[in-house]
């Protein structure tokens, strides 16, 4: 413990040696005299030339400074938008699909074993077998007993339970 306090003590006489030489050799390159500065000119130079004096005096004569800036295109400090009501919003575009409701009221095979389906769309009952067309881009998949698949062009499948009414979106135009 003591060994270490004995080391800190001299560590600290020798930084303090070494600044106290450091501000010696610093003050030793000071020079005794004040360098001599040539005079500054009173007569104008060619950076005044640019401004004639009564031009200067012109710009804070009382007439011009009483005189009201004109401000164009700038805004009021004393106006803000904040309280405008927010532009409308653009309309919805045009829908491109439309509900219709689909009721599967049953099957019968025919003397072929070919299944027929009667399906009530928008009101109208169809006839229709496998891979019939039925409402714009909709078509039977499989018709089974309990249940009819339908299928559309994009591949997604809607299912027909017997006598359960359906609502499925169909595109408009077909």
């Amino acid at each position: 413990m003591e060994n270490e306090s004995t080391r800190n003590y001299w560590m600290a006489v020798l930084v303090t040696l070494g600044s106290v030489a450091l501000a010696v050799a610093s003050l030793r390159s000071v020079p005794d005299k004040v360098p001599q500065l040539e005079a500054i000119p009173e007569d104008q130079g060619p950076v005044l030339d640019f401004v004639a004096p009564e031009k200067i005096q012109a710009w804070f004569s009382p007439k011009e400074l009483a005189r009201p800036a004109v401000q164009t295109n700038s805004e009021n400090p004393f106006f803000t938008r904040y309280f405008e009501p927010p532009p409308k919003p653009a309309p919805p575009p045009p829908a491109t699909t439309r509900q219709t409701s689909l009721l599967f009221q049953g099957m019968i095979r025919s003397s072929q074993e070919r299944p027929y389906a009667f399906i009530v769309a928008d009101g109208k009952t169809l006839i229709v077998t496998n891979g019939a067309p039925l409402v714009a881009d909709l078509a039977v998949a499989r018709i089974e007993l309990d249940q009819v698949v339908l299928t559309n062009v994009a591949g997604l499948t809607n299912i027909l339970p017997f006598r359960k009414p359906a609502q499925v979106e169909v595109p408009l135009g077909n």
